[in-house]
C-alpha cells in the first residue's frame, strides 16, 4: 500500500515488530548463511535470498534486512523467520550506480542492541559498466563444501520453451528438511564469486526480541502533572500500541506488526502537543573485502543489455507475485462496547450519539466545545479515567474530540469503544483514557492534517511472495530471465524433492543448484546444463 501522500517528501523509515515478548533460543557459537540466487546483479534486477540461522528453530523471530552502500541505504525491511529460515527479495533501482554494496541481516537483544548475523558484499552493475570493473569477491570456503546430492534431469539437450523435470535426492537425509533450490545462469567454470555467504557469530545473549525497537527523540510542550510521562505509538494498520515512559528526549519502543507501508503516529497521555523525530539504528561500517577482475563479466553485461532492450520494447518488468495467504495473522481484539450509528435513526452531530445511548464514553457540551470522559470499573467501583481517550477515525488517530463532536451523524457508520482495564492492558494502553474507533460511511474519509497526531511514514514486514519463483511465461513476450526457478523452502520427503522448470529464451550456460545446511556446514551441489537455440532458428 502507498504511504500517506502528506508524507511523500519525508524520509521513509522502515520498521516493524511482532508480539511484545521475547523468544529464547539456545545459542552458543553458531554460523549464519545466506544463499543468493546469483553471485552478482545488474541494476533493475531482483535480489532473491534465503537466510538460514543455525540453531534458531522456534516458530518465528523478527529479522531486519538491509542493502547499503557506504553512503546510502538502498532498502530495508523486516521478516518473520520460519524454522530459522528467511526468504525475501530486494528490487534494485535502475538508477543505482555500479559498485560494491553490503547485504546485512540483524536480530535484536532485549536491550535493543542489534546483533549482526550477516554482513557480506554484493556487486551491482549498471549496463554502462566496462568489462574491467572491480568485482566484489568473498568466498565462504571454510563453511561451504561440495555436496553429494544427486540431481537428475529428464532431458539433457535443452532449447527455449522446453519443460524439464528435475529430481533431487539427498544422500544420508533426515526424514524431512529444508533445502534451497535454484536454476540460474552460470559463467562457465569457476564462477566470479560465491553466492553462498556465511558469518560465524560469537557467543551472544541467548535472548532475542520478537519486536523491533523504534528509537527517536520526543519533545513535549507543557509541564507534566504526573510523574509517569506515558508516551504511545501505533501504526494505522494494527490496534496494538507501543508504550514507553520518558518525560522528554530519547526514547525506544516496539510497535505491533504491520505489512508494507504504514503511517505510525505518536501521542502523549496528557494530550500535550508532541514533536517526534526518529533516529536510525547505528549501522556497522562496510568491511574490507578482497576484489577480483574477470573479463567474463562482459558476456553477461551484453546479455543484460539485450534483456533490458527486449523488456523495454514489450513494456515488461519482473514483478514478484504477492501471497496474502502467507501473511501472519495480526493482533486483533474485540471492542468492549459498540454502537451501530446508522441503526439509531438519529439526526444531529456525533456528540448526540452519547446523549441518546448509554455508553462508557461521555460527551458533554461546554461553552467553548466539549468535555469527554471515559468510564471504567475496578473492584465494583466506577470511575472516570483522569486522561482523555484517543480516537481512531478510519486510518488516523486524533485527540481532537471537539472536531469529532461536530461531525454529521449521517457520515458516521459505527463507534467501537475500548474502556475496560483488562482490554487496555492487552492493547498496551494502560495510562491512557481508553480508545474509541470511529468507522465512517466513506472509507476514504481522512482527518484534516492539523488535527492528526504527529507521525511518519514507515515500512514494516515485507509482503510474502508466491514460491517457488518462476519467470513470467507469456507467448507474446520473450522470456529473458537469468533465473528459471527458485524455491527457498523446498521440503524434502525422505531426502527426495522434484520440480519442473521451463527453459527461457536466453541461451547459454545454466546450473541447477541445491543448498543444504547441516551442523554448521553448507553443502552445495551443482549440475551444469546448457540451453541452445532451437534447430529451426
Amino acid at each position: 500500500m502507498e504511504g500517506p501522500s502528506e508524507n511523500k517528501t519525508m524520509k521513509k523509515y522502515f520498521l516493524s515488530s511482532w508480539l511484545v515478548v521475547f523468544f529464547f533460543a539456545l545459542c552458543s557459537a553458531q554460523t549464519s548463511f545466506v544463499h543468493f540466487d546469483k553471485p552478482y546483479y545488474f541494476s533493475g534486477e531482483h535480489i532473491l535470498y534465503t537466510l538460514s540461522l543455525e540453531d534458531v528453530t522456534l516458530e518465528s523471530c523478527m529479522v531486519q534486512i538491509s542493502l547499503e552502500s557506504s553512503v546510502d541505504l538502498i532498502q530495508e525491511h523486516f521478516h518473520l523467520s520460519e524454522r530459522g529460515q528467511v526468504f525475501g527479495h530486494i528490487k534494485i533501482p535502475f538508477d543505482v550506480p555500479s559498485g560494491v554494496f553490503v547485504f546485512k541481516a540483524r536480530l535484536f537483544r532485549p536491550s535493543g542492541i542489534a546483533v549482526e548475523i550477516i554482513n557480506t558484499p554484493l556487486s551491482i552493475f549498471n549496463d554502462g559498466v566496462p568489462a574491467d570493473s572491480i568485482f566484489a569477491w568473498q568466498e565462504a570456503s571454510q563453511y561451504v563444501r561440495e555436496g553429494s546430492a544427486r540431481i537428475t534431469l529428464s532431458r539433457n539437450q535443452l532449447h527455449p520453451g522446453d519443460e524439464v523435470q528435475v529430481d533431487v535426492e539427498i544422500v544420508n537425509p533426515n526424514s524431512e528438511e529444508l533445502i534451497s533450490v535454484s536454476v540460474r545462469e552460470e559463467i562457465g567454470g569457476q564462477e566470479l564469486a560465491s553466492n553462498i555467504r556465511a558469518l560465524t557469530l560469537p557467543e551472544v545473549d541467548n535472548r532475542y526480541l520478537q519486536i523491533i525497537p523504534v528509537t527517536g527523540i520526543r519533545k513535549v510542550e507543557g509541564r507534566a502533572r504526573y510523574n509517569d510521562n506515558f508516551f504511545f505509538g501505533a501504526s494505522n494498520e494494527a490496534l496494538q500500541f507501543a508504550k514507553c515512559i520518558v518525560p522528554e528526549g530519547p526514547f525506544a519502543m516496539g510497535l505491533a506488526p504491520f505489512y508494507g507501508d504504514a503511517f505510525v503516529q505518536f501521542f502523549d497521555f496528557l494530550s500535550r502537543p508532541v514533536e517526534v523525530s526518529v533516529v536510525d539504528q547505528v549501522s556497522s561500517p562496510v568491511g574490507d573485502f578482497s576484489y577480483d577482475v574477470d573479463l567474463r563479466l562482459e558476456d553477461r553485461r551484453q546479455q543484460y543489455q539485450q534483456r533490458k532492450l527486449i523488456n523495454g520494447l514489450f513494456d515488461h518488468l519482473e514483478v514478484m507475485e504477492e501471497a496474502p495467504d502467507k501473511r501472519v495473522e495480526l493482533f486483533s481484539l474485540a471492542p468492549d462496547f459498540s454502537v451501530d450509528v446508522q441503526d439509531l435513526a438519529l439526526t444531529g452531530i456525533f456528540a448526540d450519539v452519547f446523549r441518546e445511548t448509554v455508553t462508557p464514553l461521555k460527551y458533554r457540551k461546554k461553552r467553548d466545545g466539549f468535555e469527554v470522559k471515559m468510564l471504567y470499573e475496578k473492584d465494583n467501583i466506577r470511575n472516570y479515567y483522569p486522561t482523555d481517550p484517543v480516537f481512531k477515525v478510519n486510518d488516523y488517530y486524533t485527540q481532537d474530540y471537539n472536531y469529532l463532536g461536530e461531525l454529521p451523524l449521517g457520515d458516521v457508520k459505527a463507534v467501537h469503544i475500548y474502556n475496560k482495564r483488562e482490554t487496555l492492558t492487552q492493547l498496551n494502553l494502560i495510562g491512557s483514557g481508553g480508545l474509541v474507533v470511529v468507522e465512517m460511511m466513506d472509507r476514504q474519509f481522512a482527518l484534516p492534517d492539523e488535527i492528526k497526531l504527529p507521525g511518519l511514514s514507515m515500512y514494516g514486514i515485507q509482503e510474502p511472495v508466491v514460491t517457488p519463483v518462476r519467470p513470467l511465461q507469456n507467448g507474446d513476450i520473450p522470456s529473458m530471465n537469468p533465473r528459471l526457478f527458485w524455491d527457498p523452502f523446498a521440503i524434502t520427503d525422505n531426502g527426495k524433492y522434484s520440480f519442473a522448470f521451463t527453459a527461457g529464451d536466453q541461451t547459454g550456460n545454466f546450473v541447477v543448484e541445491v543448498v543444504r545446511i547441516e551442523n554448521g556446514i553448507c553443502e552445495k551441489t551443482q549440475f551444469p546444463l546448457e540451453i541452445t537455440p532451437a534447430l529451426n532458428n
